[in-house]
């Protein structure tokens, strides 16, 4: 069973203010950041993620990036077995969708024949 977060990733920037918005999936015991791009400090990944918002912008914000997190989620189950390598590509592959890659066996189960 796989978990699926958005973190900051401190471990390469040392002394720094700000950090890498990552996605941390964790797959038994290999532990995969898929980087978002965008940098922020503690304050900000905790005013976005760690505390109940009011505010309709940082909802937005959250929404957006909740979408990161759907995708690695919806991604997985399609990496059978497991391969960080292979899954990493499918993941930032801009023209990859996977609700619509059908595999075999599910051919098979909506077949009239099943």
């Amino acid at each position: 069973m796989a978990t699926f977060n958005i973190k900051l990733d401190k471990r390469l920037t040392k002394g720094e203010e700000k950090h890498h918005l990552t996605v941390r999936v964790s797959n038994k015991r290999e532990i995969i950041y898929l980087r978002l791009g965008p940098k922020m400090s503690v304050k900000e990944y905790e005013a976005i993620f760690k505390k109940v918002s009011y505010n309709s912008n940082i909802d937005n914000v959250k929404k957006r990036y909740d979408k990161y997190l759907e995708r690695a989620k919806k991604i997985f189950p399609l990496v059978v077995p497991f391969d960080s390598s292979k899954f990493r590509v499918l993941y930032f592959d801009k023209n990859y969708v996977p609700g619509a890659v059908i595999s075999e066996t599910d051919k098979i189960c909506g077949s009239i024949k099943y």
